[in-house]
């Protein structure tokens, strides 16, 4: 069955307009397609014969080497297709053996060439290191809880990281091992452990810097960070130290068995003396602790009941 497409076209070979009834069409008549076909067969061929005359040039100064016994260096580099660089750094090595007769002429024997290659460890085939199998994924209502993140900023730093995910009923979900490791880098699980905070606002007005100033002073000194929305907030315990504030200083504490071998004390008497003298004490989880300064100053020297 005929086509009854009728589109405009322009020859390929002799640029006239045609009316072609297919869209693969390239040529208006036979002539010019065979006219074509012939000039596409001759540049092959000529093209051809140009790679045969350049491999030709290329083997020449090989055939001219093939029945020599002595070597110079440029002509090792051609035999091996090496640079003249790294023929001299293997004879520096010890690995090709040559004689040198002045400070240039400097000869080598086919012999040692092929000491040379014999002598050298056979070449190891690297493993293969399969895929890992990622059992482990995160949703983005995951992500979004656990680290504080928009859900368009997942996507985007999914595509920007490759961070592998699967899609499960409509639902993305993404590899829980590279979406740890990326906000890892970023400091994000070290930042757990900071309790306070400085804003930015908080740290001009508290020591009167400016802006500029303060990302700064950040950069240089790697002042740990987090981001909530678009407020960036700065460790307050870092900001401080690294502007030599001293930070307030922990009470101390003993333990019961602490206090006990230092002062010579049985259990129950240093619990009378923690209910006598109302020692101040802590309770962390099933452990009692007692302050340190208070039990110095009771006991100055040992006591022994």
């Amino acid at each position: 069955m005929s086509s009854k497409l009728e589109i405009e076209k322009i020859c390929e070979w002799c640029s006239n307009r045609f009316v072609a009834k297919k869209t693969t069409t390239k040529y208006c008549s036979h002539d010019c397609n065979s006219k074509a076909y012939k000039s596409i067969k001759r540049v092959e061929k000529i093209k051809n014969v140009g790679e045969q005359i350049r491999i030709q040039e290329y083997q020449k100064p090989l055939r001219q080497l093939k029945d020599r016994e002595y070597f110079k260096i440029a002509e090792v580099a051609l035999l091996l297709g090496l640079s003249k660089q790294s023929v001299y750094n293997m004879i520096y090595s010890g690995k090709l053996k040559a004689s040198q007769f002045s400070s240039r002429m400097t000869l080598v024997s086919l012999k040692n060439i092929e000491e040379m290659l014999k002598s050298t460890a056979a070449y190891e085939t690297r493993q293969v290191k399969e895929p890992e199998l990622i059992t482990e994924f995160y949703s983005t209502d995951d992500i979004k809880t656990k680290f504080n993140v928009k859900e368009s900023w997942i996507y985007r730093i999914a595509n920007g990281e490759n961070i592998p995910r699967i899609l499960n009923k409509g639902k993305s979900y993404f590899s829980k091992k590279h979406v740890d490791t990326f906000f890892k880098r970023k400091g994000f699980f070290d930042n757990q452990n900071i309790k306070e905070w400085y804003s930015v606002a908080e740290v001009g007005e508290s020591y009167n810097m400016t802006l500029s100033a303060i990302y700064s002073f950040v950069s240089a000194n790697i002042i740990p960070k987090k981001k909530d929305g678009r407020t960036v907030y700065y460790s307050k315990e870092h900001f401080d130290l690294a502007k030599g504030r001293e930070l307030p200083k922990e009470p101390e504490f003993y333990t019961i068995p602490q206090a006990m071998q230092k002062y010579n004390l049985t259990q129950d008497s240093l619990y009378a003396h923690i209910r006598s003298k109302n020692i101040p004490k802590i309770k962390e989880g099933r452990f009692i602790k007692i302050s340190k300064p208070f039990v110095d100053r009771i006991f100055e020297k040992p006591i022994i009941f």
